[in-house]
């Protein structure tokens, strides 16, 4: 190793085989660092006030289940005049809390959309405010 190359590396960057420091690796680290204690600010504003059903639809549900309600033909399913509104509020906990994903049919059309566990992003309180809302 030559006094230049284990100078470089005394100041905390390696060289490569070329004598050449990997300056990039401490900046990836630190860029890698930084990217995973961020979080959307969405997710933080839905954490911090408590928001009614239809504003959280707003955020986390409309971009599957449109806005009034009528799904992605193929991807998500229709809430309008959805069997899951019409049966007992566990089922629609129940898909709310844990998701699902796989084909559906409805109306003679197939789904194979997936639909996300809602259990760690909302509390107990936004996902009854979601329901509430659903069912009015």
């Amino acid at each position: 190793m030559t006094d230049s190359a284990f100078v470089r590396n005394r100041q905390g960057s390696s060289p490569n085989k070329h004598g050449q420091p990997y300056f990039w690796v401490p900046l990836a680290i630190a860029l890698l660092a930084l990217l995973a204690s961020c979080k959307p600010a969405e997710d933080q504003n839905l954490a911090q006030a408590p928001l009614t059903g239809r504003e959280i639809y707003q955020a986390r549900c409309i971009a599957c289940h449109q806005a009034d309600g009528g799904g992605i033909p193929g991807i998500c399913p229709p809430l309008l005049n959805s069997p899951l509104l019409a049966g007992p509020p566990e089922v629609l906990i129940h898909v709310l809390l844990l998701g699902r994903k796989g084909p559906l049919v409805r109306g003679g059309t197939t789904y194979n959309g997936v639909m996300p566990a809602w259990k760690f992003d909302l509390t107990d309180a936004q996902i009854t405010a979601v329901i509430n809302d659903l069912y009015t």
